[in-house]
């Protein structure tokens, strides 16, 4: 019972993940990818400040460099997410978004030997459920799927350092240093990979409001708020429970789309059956580790008592 709350956090970020990727897809018309990275990190750090400068005392060299880890994973995490979408549609990324869960299971298996049955029914449940709604009668290797297979790898890895580092730190800070980072990554790349500064006029930016909100959206909530919360959500659940949840914000990616070009007039589709079954099997695999972790904490306080 006690971990329910981090579940419901983690769910709420899949929403604002799993709708992001409309608003990235569009602001990609306009901007390249580094550009959008830099001004997300901008707006995110925007945000953070005044709660970084309120805990600042409160800050050991230990979340300092805990934060630099994996704020340069999350940085590599969204720059390729960005470039993925210049290349594949939103379904595919979402198709390689949740194939970071597997990678983690046999991470977690094979390498770090936490051998889990219920776990590994979840994943399997989550990945089934993913390719019925993402419909891979109809897929095709194209251009960007390397890139989309780099970004499945490295949004496991960033899972489990964020596990690993949060141990032992304030998780809470570590969550906000790491969007530091990523700033600063992102200006690298910014200046090494495209033009800079020179491409972007922050007066265009203030009088497009699509390009604005979507900056807002995925800056402060997308960035500042989801990445802190994951990051605190994921030292109480570990990574591959927080993974299986976050393997629901594919299935908003593919839904919130449909549900946009209907609301938009722009088209007319529907969910089909095979989309419902795997609606129900993502549903069923979270709530099967949810209930996991709530048989394993009731074991533990019995257990506790007996002695």
């Amino acid at each position: 019972m006690l971990n329910i709350k981090y579940y419901i956090l983690l769910f709420f970020v899949t929403i604002i993940w799993g709708t992001s990727f409309f608003f990235i897809k569009e602001s990609l018309n306009s901007l390249n990818s580094f550009e959008f990275l830099f001004l997300r990190f901008l707006a995110a750090v925007i945000v953070i400040t005044p709660f970084f400068v309120i805990n600042i005392k409160k800050v050991r060299t230990y979340d300092i460099l805990s934060g630099a880890i994996i704020g340069v994973l999350l940085s590599l995490v969204l720059l390729v997410t960005n470039l993925s979408l210049e290349y594949l549609s939103s379904a595919k990324v979402a198709i390689y978004t949740g194939m970071s869960v597997i990678i983690i299971a046999i991470i977690d298996t094979f390498i770090l030997n936490k051998w889990n049955k219920i776990i590994l029914i979840s994943v399997f449940c989550s990945f089934i459920g993913l390719t019925f709604i993402l419909d891979l009668s109809s897929f095709s290797l194209e251009r960007g799927d390397i890139l989309g297979l780099f970004l499945s790898i490295i949004i496991a890895l960033h899972f489990i350092a964020t596990e690993k580092t949060t141990q032992k730190g304030n998780s809470f800070l570590i969550g906000l240093v790491q969007i530091y980072f990523a700033l600063i990554v992102s200006i690298i790349t910014l200046y090494l990979f495209s033009s800079g500064l020179k491409n972007i006029s922050f007066n265009h930016l203030l009088n497009n409001e699509k390009i604005l909100f979507s900056i807002l959206y995925t800056g402060g909530l997308g960035t500042a708020l989801a990445f802190v919360i994951q990051t605190v959500c994921i030292k109480k659940v570990t990574s591959i429970r927080a993974a299986i949840i976050f393997n629901f914000e594919p299935v908003v990616g593919v839904l919130f789309p449909l549900y946009m070009s209907y609301y938009l007039n722009i088209g007319k589709e529907f969910f089909t059956l095979n989309q419902s079954i795997g609606f129900i099997l993502i549903i069923f695999s979270m709530f099967l580790i949810v209930f996991e972790n709530k048989k394993r904490i009731e074991y533990s306080l019995k257990k506790f008592q007996n002695k």
